[in-house]
């Protein structure tokens, strides 16, 4: 009886801690990363930040930059099944698109501008994304 006991909590306890100390954040999964960018983008267009093809081609460079993927590839993900649900699910959680949209906002104009924005010699527009 005790030696099940002592098994068992420390099945229990291995569990536990390996919880805890895994990361919380999201693992580098292409179809989280492309859903939550389209949500994101999708705010952006609706609020005026974006026009279309720059938040198509914001999601695009996103995906290359995180993923080296190809427009085609985020195409075939986008075209799963449940996608555009996972997205809407992911705008509800944030509070809607006017809260995307503030945040978004922020963001942009927190970025360097003029001479030290130049700094930035890859151009890359993932401040846009903030994937926790």
């Amino acid at each position: 009886m005790i030696k099940k006991f002592l098994s068992l909590s420390g099945i229990i306890i291995g569990f536990t801690s390996s919880f805890i100390i895994a990361p919380v954040n999201a693992l580098k999964d292409p179809y989280i990363y492309a859903y939550i960018s389209f949500g994101i983008n999708f705010c952006a267009r609706e609020y005026g930040i974006f026009r279309d093809d720059e938040a198509y081609e914001n999601v695009n460079q996103f995906m290359k930059d995180e993923f080296n993927m190809e427009p085609w590839q985020v195409y075939n993900i986008i075209q799963r099944k449940g996608f555009f649900a996972d997205s809407s699910a992911y705008i509800k959680s944030k509070g809607g698109c006017s809260a995307i949209a503030a945040e978004l906002t922020e963001r942009i104009n927190s970025q360097p501008k003029g001479f030290s924005g130049l700094k930035n010699n890859k151009g890359s527009k993932n401040y846009i994304y903030k994937i926790d």
